[in-house]
């Protein structure tokens, strides 16, 4: 089988992570993947998924580029399945003048925000393409009442297929536990918690400080710290919040980086509190590394968090709320462990890369076969 993926750019972000997350799974089912960019390509080259076989870059000028569209018709000449990864693309390959349902096309809807269905034009461009569509893809089922809320489409076609990781690089490691906190300062008996996300007002990194802060009034078992991974425009406006008010330990900016599955390993449990989130991937990529999570109630984090075991939900903006979980965890390490544990558990048994793709696959046949979803 021969499946091609289209997308606006795989610009860095949780887009083109499940997009390589997915291709990388369906390689090792034996399924050939190509991908085709409309705008840009949006990375350095060494950054493309490395299973990829064949990548086009339409360079597209406009909503109905004709010179895009012929060239999107000669790369889908020959593949078997069309699966579009936002709106744009959706549309694009559901007007390029394929033969009807031939290949089968499908969409997964990444976005945490509503402006692809803004506007009555979009759901006009959106109900053509989902017309032309076999199934649209949701990563959690607070993201597909939100399609089906948004826009004009069969209910039938909506469905829901989890993200997955690999496994084999979201594990437990207590060498590179070590290795880590040695790299950040930190001794080995500090409970520390990360936060993990780029400097968007969305990701909340400002209510994981004040949360952090939360706990300076506390009585607390031992010492704790935070270590922010991570970078954008409002980085001085966090650091300024840091230096603002007292916190109960220290708090570090480690800066974007691209080994994150390395820098899990120091860290003790994941404080998420995004204002939105479609599905939150480096939920299961704590998970699979043994992490409970602290989270916010909102958007597709509440599919992934079993409370109180394997991490807890905190309310979305009420660092108090984030702080209490905090509080929990560090006054029993016991469950801290049996939560790290169990988190992992449920990551081999539900999100792993390979079940990923393999659900793709299994949707992508019956498509290909007309037998329905």
């Amino acid at each position: 089988m021969r499946v091609a993926h289209v997308t606006l750019s795989i610009a860095r972000g949780g887009r083109r992570t499940a997009i390589h997350s997915l291709i990388d799974g369906l390689s090792g089912l034996g399924v050939e993947n190509d991908m085709c960019c409309l705008d840009e390509l949006g990375c350095p080259v060494e950054e493309v998924p490395p299973h990829a076989r064949r990548v086009e870059v339409l360079g597209r000028r406009g909503l109905l580029d004709r010179e895009a569209l012929r060239r999107f018709r000669a790369f889908s000449r020959d593949v078997d399945v069309i699966h579009t990864h936002d709106a744009a693309s959706q549309f694009m390959a559901a007007v390029a003048g394929l033969p009807a349902s031939r290949p089968p096309l499908l969409m997964t809807f990444h976005r945490s925000l509503s402006f692809e269905s803004a506007s009555l034009p979009d759901r006009v461009r959106n109900a053509l393409a989902c017309w032309r569509s076999g199934a649209i893809l949701t990563a959690s089922s607070e993201r597909r009442l939100h399609f089906l809320k948004r826009n004009w489409v069969s209910r039938r076609k909506v469905i829901t297929i989890p993200l997955g990781t690999d496994l084999s690089r979201f594990r437990p490691d207590p060498e590179a536990r070590r290795a880590v906190r040695n790299e950040l300062g930190l001794d080995q008996d500090v409970t520390l918690f990360g936060v993990i996300g780029h400097f968007g007002p969305e990701k909340g990194v400002d209510v994981a400080i004040r949360a952090f802060q939360a706990l300076a009034g506390r009585s607390l078992p031992g010492p704790v710290a935070l270590v922010i991974f991570g970078d954008g425009p409002q980085r001085p406006e966090l650091e300024n919040l840091v230096r603002s008010v007292a916190a109960p330990g220290p708090v570090c900016f480690a800066g974007f980086r691209r080994d994150i599955h390395r820098c899990l390993q120091a860290i003790d449990a994941l404080l998420h509190a995004p204002r939105l989130e479609a599905f939150g991937l480096v939920l299961i990529e704590a998970m699979a590394t043994g992490i409970p999570v602290i989270a916010s109630r909102t958007g597709g984090i509440p599919d992934l968090v079993r409370e109180g075991r394997t991490g807890f939900l905190a309310e979305p903006e009420r660092p108090e709320s984030f702080a209490d979980r905090l509080a929990a965890l560090l006054q029993d390490p016991a469950n801290l462990a049996r939560m790290g544990a169990e988190a992992r558990r449920v990551a081999e048994a539900e999100y792993s890369s390979e079940l990923y793709a393999r659900r793709h696959l299994e949707l992508y046949k019956a498509l290909i076969a007309g037998t329905g979803i």
